[in-house]
C-alpha cells in the first residue's frame, strides 16, 4: 500500500474516471459480439459521460490548485507551453495510429464520415468527424474529443493568468457560462453546438470548488463512509441518465468528484499501489483503450467468441477492458514516461525564472 500526499486523491480520481471510460467502450464493443437476446441493462453510456464530466472537474480543480499563485505573473506563455508538451506528443502519436489503422483496415471506421481535411483538422483539436453512434462530431482519434474541449479551457485559463486572481477567475467562470448560454440561445452547426456544451460547465465546477478550498472553506466530510457515498452517487448518476433527468446529472458527479477527493481529510489513506498506477498512466489508457478494445474485439470474433447470455456478456466485458488497460499502463511505462522525461528539462529552460 502507498501512503498518500495531498494529491493521491486525485490520482484516485484520475484512476475511477479513467475505468469508467474504458468499461463504456469495453460495454460497447462486447454488444457487437452479441449472437442472442438477454437481458440486459445497457449503462455504459452513462458511466462514459460520469468519467468524462469527472475528468473535467480535476482539471478545474488543479488549475486552482497548482496555479493559485500564478496570477499577474507573466505565465501565460509558460502555462499554455507546459500544457502542450504534456498532451500534444501523446496525442500526436495516438491521432497517427488511428490514422495509419484506417488506412490498413478502413473497415473498421464504416461508423465515421470524414475527408481527410477534417482527419488533419483534428492535429488542431478541431473535432470535423462524424460518427454515427455519437451527435456531436469527433477528431479521427475518437476519444480526442474530450481534449479538443480541454485544450479550450486551458486557453481560456492561460488568458485569465494575465490579471489579478480575483479577475482571472472571473474570467474563465464568465466565459464558460457566457458560452453555454450562446449554445442555448442560438442555432448553430455541431462545431459551435460542440464548443458550447453545457459539459464544459464540470471545469467551472472544479474551479470554483478550488476557490473554495484555498480560501479556507471545506464542505462537510461525508457521515457515511466517502466510498461508500460515491459508489450510492455513481449509482444515482445512472439511474438519473438513463430515465435522463438532466439537471441531477452534474450535482451527482460533483458529489461522486467530492466523495473520493475528501479521502483524505479524514485520517491518512494508504491506497492500493495499483490505483496509484492506474491513475497516473490515465492519460495514456485513455487515449490508446478504444484502438486497443476495438482490435481485441476483432480478434474475439475472429477466433468465434459470441455473447449469448449475462455471464458471458460480463466476462467479455472484462476481457476487452483489463486488456486495453494492461497495453496503457504499458504504454504509460515505455513511452509517456520517457517523453515526458525528454521534454521536461526542455520545458524547465523557458520557464519565466530561467529566462530571467
Amino acid at each position: 500500500m502507498a501512503r498518500t500526499t495531498d494529491l493521491e486523491s486525485i490520482t484516485i480520481l484520475r484512476c475511477v474516471a479513467c475505468l469508467l471510460v474504458v468499461y463504456s467502450h469495453a460495454n460497447q464493443f462486447a454488444l457487437k459480439l452479441v449472437s442472442s437476446n438477454f437481458p440486459f441493462i445497457d449503462i455504459g453510456g452513462a458511466t462514459g459521460r460520469l468519467g468524462v464530466e469527472i475528468f473535467f472537474m480535476i482539471s478545474g480543480y488543479l488549475m486552482i490548485y497548482v496555479h493559485w499563485n500564478d496570477f499577474s505573473a507573466g505565465k501565460t506563455t509558460y502555462f499554455l507551453l507546459k500544457r502542450c508538451v504534456r498532451i500534444l506528443p501523446m496525442y500526436y502519436f495516438f491521432t497517427l495510429l488511428a490514422i495509419a489503422s484506417f488506412i490498413i483496415y478502413p473497415s473498421a471506421y464504416s461508423s465515421m464520415k470524414f475527408t481527410w481535411l477534417s482527419a488533419m483538422a483534428s492535429f488542431f483539436f478541431v473535432p470535423m468527424v462524424k460518427v454515427d453512434q455519437l451527435d456531436f462530431p469527433t477528431p479521427i482519434l475518437s476519444v480526442g474529443w474530450t481534449l479538443c474541449l480541454e485544450m479550450m479551457f486551458y486557453l481560456l485559463f492561460s488568458l485569465s493568468l494575465i490579471f489579478s486572481r480575483k479577475i482571472g477567475i472571473l474570467f474563465v467562470v464568465a466565459s464558460t457560462i457566457g458560452l453555454v448560454i450562446l449554445g442555448w440561445s442560438t442555432e448553430g452547426g455541431l462545431l459551435l453546438e460542440f464548443y458550447t456544451w453545457d459539459i464544459i460547465l464540470c471545469f467551472t465546477i472544479g474551479m470554483l470548488y478550488g476557490v473554495a478550498n484555498r480560501c479556507g472553506f471545506h464542505l462537510p466530510i461525508p457521515a457515511i463512509n466517502q466510498s461508500i457515498c460515491a459508489i450510492l452517487a455513481a449509482t444515482a448518476y445512472v439511474i438519473a441518465f438513463q430515465y435522463e433527468i438532466k439537471p441531477l446529472l452534474y450535482p451527482l458527479t460533483f458529489a461522486v468528484f467530492y466523495s473520493i477527493l475528501s479521502l483524505d481529510r479524514g485520517e491518512r489513506v494508504a491506497y492500493p499501489r495499483l490505483l496509484i498506477h492506474l491513475g497516473n498512466a490515465s492519460y495514456s489508457i485513455y487515449l490508446c483503450h478504444m484502438l486497443l478494445i476495438g482490435a481485441f474485439a476483432v480478434i474475439l470474433q475472429k477466433i468465434g467468441l459470441s455473447v449469448n447470455g449475462l455471464a458471458s456478456m460480463f466476462f467479455t466485458i472484462a476481457i476487452l477492458g483489463a486488456s486495453a488497460t494492461a497495453c496503457g499502463c504499458l504504454t504509460y511505462l515505455w513511452l509517456e514516461r520517457p517523453m515526458t522525461r525528454l521534454f521536461s528539462p526542455w520545458v524547465k529552460r523557458r520557464s519565466p525564472q530561467a529566462l530571467a
